[in-house]
């Protein structure tokens, strides 16, 4: 018994499901570490980056999520569209990281999808062809 027909395609269209979805699962991961420590962090620059999705909870309990756009130390702020917040008020930070786990489980949920399809569809053509 030789390879299946069209075998081939299906490796091809596996493949190109796992790299479309590889960036495509995130989730807001909590970072460890007292107020203080995160400030530090955030002004020494090591721990968020501009184009960084964030959750961030100030001092008085007011919650901003927003993609950093600027990190302006020299000020103390942290810039996002529309969101000005002072590093010197962040009292808890979540940053938006991959989620490998996720989008492993997303990728082969895809790719099983596509395999059955592809085998009904060569099941029902060989039913056809045969009438």
């Amino acid at each position: 018994m030789g390879p299946k027909p069209g075998g081939g395609a299906q490796v091809r269209i596996v493949v190109l499901l796992v790299v479309v979805t590889l960036p495509a699962c995130t989730t807001l991961r909590p970072t460890p570490g007292t107020p203080e420590e995160l400030r530090t962090l955030i002004r020494e620059g090591g721990l968020v980056h501009a184009g960084d999705r964030v959750k961030v909870t100030a001092a008085d309990q007011s919650v901003h999520e927003f993609r950093v756009d600027n990190l302006d130390v020299a000020n103390g702020v942290m810039v996002g569209r529309g969101e000005t917040v002072p590093i010197a008020d962040v009292v808890a930070l979540k940053k938006r990281e991959p989620a490998p786990g996720k989008t492993t489980a997303l990728a082969l949920s895809l790719a099983y999808g596509v395999i059955v399809i592809i085998e009904v569809a060569g099941a029902e053509a060989a039913l056809l062809s045969g009438l």
